[in-house]
């Protein structure tokens, strides 16, 4: 009995040891961390398998699967999201898509062109279900959430241009009448003429 109580003991602390080296890891982030109102950018998920008898499937004929997808939690006014964007896959059995050891999830959006500066907390759930290679069978459908930090900046406003000074109507004119040389020497003659003959 004490031998079979220590090997029960034995395999459970194997079992312990084992299963976090096998964990699924999945990973938020925000590309890229600083925007400014109107400008977009990509919400991120990557699954890491640490399990290599597994992998995770994807039918694209579905679009956005339900039990492989990246949905935001939470209500955001000033993100406009798009639809989750599946990358290529590691290889394709009869059409389906197959992901070995990582896979990123990406969820585009856009910031709203009134949008006030400051941090948001970005939070998300990414839901998967992995399956094995050989067997075929897959797990039941795991959702992970958590949080990417998004910082939104002030919009830079376009320098104005100083207007140039308005010349006077008298000063446009003057300039806009060049002066005639000719002109003005004959008027000089006739005057000397004009005096020469009164004396």
């Amino acid at each position: 009995m004490r031998s079979k109580f220590k090997t029960l003991i034995f395999l459970a602390l194997a079992l312990a040891l084992v299963l976090p080296a096998f964990a699924q890891s999945v990973k938020f982030s925000v590309s890229p961390a600083k925007l400014k109102p109107g400008e977009k950018g990509v919400l991120k998920a990557t699954l890491t398998i640490a399990d290599p008898e597994k992998k995770q499937n994807y039918d694209p004929a579905y679009g956005e699967d339900d039990y492989f997808n990246l949905v935001p939690d939470g209500n955001y006014p000033n993100l406009k999201f798009g639809k989750t964007q599946y990358p290529a896959p590691t290889q394709k059995t009869e059409g389906i898509w197959e992901y070995h050891k990582s896979v990123t999830l990406s969820k585009p959006f856009t910031l709203d062109k009134n949008a006030k500066p400051g941090k948001v907390d970005l939070k998300a759930t990414m839901t998967y279900g992995l399956c094995h290679k050989t067997s075929g069978f897959c797990d039941p459908p795991k959702d992970v959430s958590g949080k990417a930090i998004l910082l939104t900046t002030k919009q830079l406003q376009s320098p104005r241009k100083t207007p140039k000074p308005r010349r006077s109507p008298l000063r446009q004119s003057l300039k806009r009448e060049p002066t005639n040389p000719s002109a003005a020497k004959s008027g000089i003659t006739c005057f000397w003429h004009f005096w020469a003959a009164l004396y």
